[in-house]
């Protein structure tokens, strides 16, 4: 969740110079923090649990046959690494 990310990335700030630790990290890692890469459809996830959502909300074509609660991206496949291969499907839904 993005508040734990928060409190991450306060940690990191708040303890430099003060952990050693925390000093290590930061001098030896390159470190990227992501608070939000699917707000809308962390929205619909959280109102309608029983969907068990992954997507965007992203509402597709008219065309495309699919119902309101199946249309959007899943954000976590759409990458050009392994595209279409194993997991993918065809569906536009």
């Amino acid at each position: 969740p993005p508040e734990l990310v928060m409190r991450y990335a306060t940690k990191l700030a708040e303890s430099y110079d003060i952990d050693a630790e925390i000093n290590w990290i930061l001098e030896h890692t390159e470190i990227h923090l992501v608070f939000y890469v699917n707000p809308d459809g962390r929205d619909v996830a959280e109102k309608n649990p029983e969907l068990y959502w992954r997507k965007n909300v992203n509402p597709g074509s008219k065309q495309d046959g699919c119902s309101k609660n199946s249309r959007g991206v899943d954000i976590n496949r759409n990458f050009d690494f392994m595209w279409s291969e194993k997991g993918a499907s065809n569906n536009p839904c």
